[in-house]
Order: C-alpha cells, then sequence, then structure tokens
C-alpha cells in the first residue's frame, strides 16, 4: 500500500478475463481428449488385489444393438499395455465430465453482473444519498494520484533544466520520455515518492499504478551504465528492493542506458503496454 490507497483490488474485467483463460485451457484438453479417444480400446479396466500380485480385467459392457452386457476378460501380463490404454480411457472419461461442469460453471459466472451494476442502475436520486461501496477505476486512480508527498526536490544549485509535457521537472531526458508516454497511455504515476525500504526510505524514479488490476509498480532507470560506481551503487539498492519484496518482472520494472546504447521508446512502450496497461 502507498500513500493509504490499497493494491491489488480485483475487478470484474480481471475476473472475466482470468476465466476466459481457464475455458481457453479447458477446451484445449476435450480437444485433446477427442483426438486420443479414437486410439484408445472399448471396455472398461478392472482391477483385483490378491494377496501377492494384482489382476486386471477388460469389462466389454455393450452388445451389436447398443445394449449393456458384461463380458470380462483377464489382462495377461504381456498384454499390460493394454491396461494402460483401458486406464487411460478410464481417466479420460472421468476428466471430461469434470472439464465439462468446470465450463459450465465459469460461463455461469462470466455472466454475473458483478457488484458494479448495483450501484449504476439505481435511479440518479437513489445515487445522490446512497454511498457506493465500489469505486470504478477512474475514481481509484484520481485518489490515488492525489495522495500528498514530498519527493526528493530540486535545490537552487541543482543544474537539471528536464521538464515533461506536463511541466513536471525530472533529472533526464529518458525521464521525460518514461513520464510523457505513461502520460499519454494516461497511466497514473508518483515521481520520487518516498518509498518504506528496510529502516530507511528510497525515492524510486516513479511508482506506477495498473489502473485495471490496482497494482503498483517500482520503475526505476539506471541512466549511466558505463560508469562502475554508478553500477555499483545502483546494484546494492536493486537487492534492498528485492530483499523488500520488489521483484523484477513483478512490481519492479527496470530499464537502462550507457552512452553508446540509449533508451529506446519502443522498449518503454512495450513495457508499458506489457505491464501496465
Amino acid at each position: 500500500m502507498i500513500g493509504g490507497i490499497g493494491v491489488g483490488h480485483v475487478t470484474k474485467e480481471v475476473v472475466d478475463e482470468i476465466l476466459e483463460e481457464r475455458i481457453t485451457e479447458l477446451e484445449k484438453i476435450l480437444k485433446e481428449i477427442s483426438r486420443q479417444k479414437s486410439r484408445l480400446p472399448e471396455g472398461r479396466l478392472e482391477a483385483v488385489y490378491g494377496k501377492r500380485k494384482r489382476y486386471y480385467f477388460v469389462q466389454n459392457e455393450y452388445d451389436g444393438e447398443g445394449k449393456l452386457i458384461v463380458k470380462r476378460k483377464s489382462i495377461k501380463k504381456d498384454e499390460m499395455h493394454f491396461a494402460h490404454k483401458l486406464a487411460q480411457r478410464d481417466y479420460d472419461l472421468v476428466l471430461k465430465n469434470c472439464v465439462l461442469a468446470e465450463i459450465k460453471l465459469m460461463k455461469e459466472l462470466q455472466k454475473c453482473d458483478g457488484m458494479e451494476k448495483a450501484f449504476l442502475t439505481l435511479p440518479i436520486a437513489r445515487k445522490q444519498i446512497v454511498r457506493s461501496r465500489w469505486i470504478d477505476d477512474e475514481e481509484y486512480a484520481k485518489a490515488w494520484a492525489s495522495v500528498e508527498y514530498r519527493g526528493l526536490g530540486f535545490d537552487d544549485f541543482d543544474e537539471t533544466d528536464f521538464y515533461t509535457a506536463k511541466g513536471e521537472q525530472v533529472r533526464s531526458k529518458s525521464e521525460v520520455m518514461i513520464a510523457d508516454l505513461l502520460d499519454m497511455k494516461h497511466i497514473p504515476y508518483k515521481y520520487e515518492y518516498p518509498l518504506k525500504i528496510g529502516n530507511g526510505y528510497k525515492y524510486p524514479d516513479f511508482i506506477v499504478l495498473n489502473k485495471k488490476t490496482r497494482e503498483e509498480f517500482v520503475w526505476e532507470h539506471l541512466g549511466m551504465m558505463d560508469n562502475p560506481e554508478y553500477v555499483e551503487r545502483n546494484v546494492k539498492k536493486i537487492k534492498q528492493y528485492n530483499e523488500a519484496g520488489y521483484l523484477l518482472g513483478k512490481n519492479l520494472i527496470l530499464t537502462m542506458e550507457s552512452k553508446l546504447c540509449p533508451l529506446s521508446t519502443m522498449v518503454v512502450r512495450k513495457i508499458i503496454d506489457e505491464m501496465l496497461v
């Protein structure tokens, strides 16, 4: 939690995406079961446990007219491959029923309107006197961005002269690029927000909010990777982030550059699209 606003809220949209991904995976399993069905033998496997070993039998439970009959036949030791196929067929039948039941349940969940509709469908007169227990993404982002804080700031002797499109002072051209691209995508961020790490504070270049998932990310840009002292200092800082639970690919974003290899707008755009939109 940063600035008193909770994180990790799961919206109906996120739930629907998770359900859709799960349904897609389950449908793949159904296709595989269907594809393998013709390769598996008919019949049902029966296992009988003796004192020293197990005995396997195959039961054919149908006749030429489709009527159920039971014809039991022992499976010999050199026919165990046949028992394996029968066991797979029995398992696939059980699995198919489970998968179909789960898909049905998930599709029913997708039809639910979610708690958001409870407030949105109220008449205007009632909305004016009811306190909604649900905050939409834009309202949440607005509240998150409105939290006041005191960053590092700039003193009178600071020669830094880089400003974003909205007039915010930052420390490098690359930070201007990152801030402007975030702003273009309407992604809220806080510049050099005081973040409690261990017994002290760090001031990450950006704390960024994914409005859809309401997750926060620390974004550090390492702009002098050809300076050994700078690299050593930032390796220690990243280690501190890791120890505090900020991990690359989860809730920590790192970009870097050197004089011969500047930061690319394409890289920044891709990070934004993959992790923050």
